[in-house]
């Protein structure tokens, strides 16, 4: 019982810091403690904007895309060891050439969330985040969604193999500089991947085939990246609908396709039961009118009823 009351009060600290201030994370929880920890003050008693909690008084969600948090994140963040979401996101700078007075600027390397046991997902998109943390690892056996898009990292997640129920990763925008992670493959829930507009270098090889269940890959405007995406992907990525490579060193035969378009995509022509690639520019919009509606049956259903 006594760790249930700690929790709580580590709770009611953080989260005023963050509420009443709402321009400014302290980077201390010591800085909070001037707020006193009682009911009035308590994210679940008194319903507070952009916080859920469970039955049990937990945090479990933290949802303040553009709610003015600006600067660094408190260690103390870690404490919430129930939360299931975290969204400090930014959408747009400014919307019809009037700026977004409300945007997140959350700066600095994130702390550590290896506490948060039941983390789900991560929305920190449109910030300025340095870093994520080194032992992000550590959430692997819950994270199904990690979107840090639009900040100013330079480094892939640690230990990437370890995301089994990883199924969304967004990082693009960036200023990440790695080689591109061999593990990839070895994400078997995998179904977006948006690492445009970065720096990555390496080669891709036969390794990405057993992300057998992506459905969107894109790796566009990455200039140093090379190799081969293997043709085999043609036939065992059954799933996938979205491919962007425009603008990397990457050759091959589907790179033959797809290099010079901003995307190219894989349907089924029915008449002949084989998967083809094709760019957007080469199907017209009959053939995906087509397409939908022999997903659906209507011809069978159509001529059946006559």
């Amino acid at each position: 019982m006594r760790w249930h009351r700690d929790q709580r009060k580590s709770i009611t600290l953080v989260l005023p810091a963050l509420f009443l201030s709402r321009v400014h994370f302290f980077a201390d929880v010591l800085e909070a403690q001037a707020f006193p920890a009682g009911p009035e003050l308590d994210p679940c008693w008194d319903y507070w904007y952009g916080v859920t909690c469970n039955e049990h008084g937990y945090v479990i969600k933290l949802e303040l895309s553009d709610n003015r948090v600006r600067g660094p994140l408190p260690s103390a963040l870690g404490a919430l060891t129930s939360l299931i979401k975290l969204d400090l996101s930014s959408t747009e700078p400014e919307y019809h050439m009037h700026p977004n007075d409300e945007v997140n600027r959350v700066e600095g390397s994130m702390p550590s969330l290896a506490m948060c046991f039941q983390l789900e997902e991560i929305e920190v998109s449109g910030n300025l985040i340095l870093k994520l943390p080194d032992d992000l690892y550590l959430n692997a056996d819950t994270l199904r969604s990690l979107s840090a898009s639009r900040n100013q990292l330079r480094n892939m997640p640690n230990y990437l193999r370890r995301f089994q129920v990883l199924h969304t990763l967004e990082l693009d925008n960036n200023m990440i500089e790695d080689e591109f992670p061999a593990d990839f493959g070895q994400l078997p829930n995998i179904r977006y991947v948006h690492l445009q507009y970065n720096r990555l270098k390496g080669r891709l090889t036969q390794d990405i085939v057993p992300m057998t269940k992506i459905q969107v890959f894109d790796i566009s405007h990455n200039p140093e990246l090379a190799g081969v995406i293997p043709e085999q992907v043609i036939v065992d990525w059954a799933e996938m609908s979205y491919l962007s490579i425009l603008n990397t060193s990457i050759s091959g035969y589907i790179s033959s396709l797809c290099l010079d378009v901003p995307f190219c995509w894989k349907f089924m022509y029915d008449t002949h039961k084989d998967l083809t690639w094709a760019t957007v520019s080469d199907v017209p919009d009959i053939v995906g009118m087509t397409v939908d509606l022999a997903q659906t049956n209507f011809f069978d259903e159509t001529f059946a009823n006559r």
